[in-house]
C-alpha cells in the first residue's frame, strides 16, 4: 500500500539520515549580542586588563578555550529549555535545537534546576567531541560543526559521536539582574556548575598580576594532553560581571593563542582541513605560531 506511506516518515531514512532533501536553516536572534573574541599570540593585551579597571583589586580569570563550536541555549521565564543556535554573525545564529536537546537532561538540562530570574536567559559555552571520540578527524571543531549539521536529519549522531557541551557564561536583557545570579565570573561558573548542573570548563585560574598569567600559561600548557577535548588557546576575562558590563567590548574577552610544543623552533606544522560534513578527509599542512 505505497498510498499510506508518509513523505516524513523514518523508514525512508537510511544510513547516516541525509536523504537528499534540502531543508531551510532556520535563524534564531540572539538576547544579547555574542561577542567575539580579541585575539592575541602574546601576554600583551592580558597585562593591560590588569591596569583598565579603577576596582582596588584588579582580577582576571582565565579559562581554557576548548576548541569546538559555540552555542548559545535558551531558556524561558521558568528556566525551561527553549532552543538553541550557534554563534553566527553575533546577532543571528542558525537554529541547531533539535541535535543540541538530543544530548539529554545530563549535558544539556531542559529544566534548570531552582530558577529564580523570572526572565529569558542565554546560557552559553562551547560544544565539542571529545579527543578520545575526534581521533579519526583531522581537526575536532570542523567535525563538531559538521556533526550538528548531520544532527538535523539524524539526531542520533550527536551521541554516537560523543558531543559534549561546557558552558561559561549567561546572557539577559536585563544586565543589571545577572549580579543577582553571581557578582564574578568565577562564582557565575560555580552556579552553571553546581546549581545548573552544566558541565563548565577545567581547571579555572584567577590572575591577580602578570607572574598569575604567565603561571595560568604554563598550567594549561602541562595539563593540555590530560583534558578531555582538545584546546587552542586560553581565554582571559575580568573576574567582575560590573566590570565586564562597563568596559563593553574594549579588551574584554582575550584570547591567547598557545599553540605550545615548547620546542626551540617558533613554529608548528598543525592539520587543519576537514569537510563541512565532519567526515575525515585527507590533510593539509598549516603554519601556525608557538608562544614562549
Amino acid at each position: 500500500n505505497p498510498h499510506l506511506i508518509s513523505s516524513n516518515s523514518s523508514s525512508l531514512r537510511v544510513g547516516t539520515g541525509e536523504v537528499g532533501a534540502t531543508m531551510s536553516v532556520q535563524k534564531i536572534e540572539h538576547i544579547d549580542p555574542v561577542l567575539s573574541l580579541t585575539n592575541s599570540y602574546d601576554t600583551t593585551c592580558a597585562v593591560k586588563l590588569l591596569s583598565r579597571s579603577d576596582d582596588e583589586e584588579v582580577v582576571l580569570v582565565a579559562e581554557p578555550k576548548i576548541d569546538g563550536v559555540s552555542i548559545t541555549i535558551r531558556y524561558d521565564e521558568n528556566g525551561k529549555f527553549l532552543h538553541a543556535a550557534t554563534r553566527g554573525d553575533g546577532q543571528v545564529g542558525e537554529d541547531v535545537t533539535q541535535a543540541v536537546s538530543s544530548l539529554g537532561n545530563e549535558n544539556v538540562p531542559m529544566l534548570l534546576p531552582n530558577y529564580s530570574l523570572s526572565e529569558e536567559i542565554e546560557v552559553r559555552g562551547e560544544m565539542y567531541m571529545p579527543r578520545a571520540m575526534s581521533t579519526e578527524f583531522a581537526h575536532s571543531r570542523n567535525a563538531t560543526a559538521g556533526t550538528l549539521k548531520r544532527a538535523t536529519l539524524n539526531p542520533g549522531i550527536m551521541a554516537e559521536r560523543g558531543l559534549r557541551f561546557a558552558a561559561y557564561s549567561v546572557a539577559m536583557r536585563n544586565k543589571d539582574k545577572l549580579e543577582t545570579l553571581a557578582s564574578s565570573q568565577f562564582d557565575l561558573l560555580r552556579h552553571l556548575k553546581d546549581n545548573w548542573k552544566f558541565s563548565i570548563p577545567d581547571n579555572v585560574l584567577l590572575c591577580r598580576n602578570c607572574e598569575d598569567i604567565d603561571h595560568a600559561l604554563k598550567t594549561f600548557d602541562r595539563m593540555r594532553s590530560d583534558l578531555a577535548y582538545d584546546m587552542d588557546g586560553v581565554v582571559f576575562k575580568m573576574n567582575s560581571i560590573r566590570t565586564q558590563r562597563e568596559m563593553g567590548r574594549t579588551c574584554l574577552f582575550i584570547l591567547l593563542f598557545f599553540f605550545l610544543d615548547l620546542t626551540p623552533t617558533h613554529t608548528r606544522i598543525q592539520t587543519q582541513q576537514e569537510h563541512q560534513d565532519g567526515l575525515p578527509r585527507s590533510n593539509t599542512q598549516r603554519k601556525v605560531i608557538t608562544l614562549h
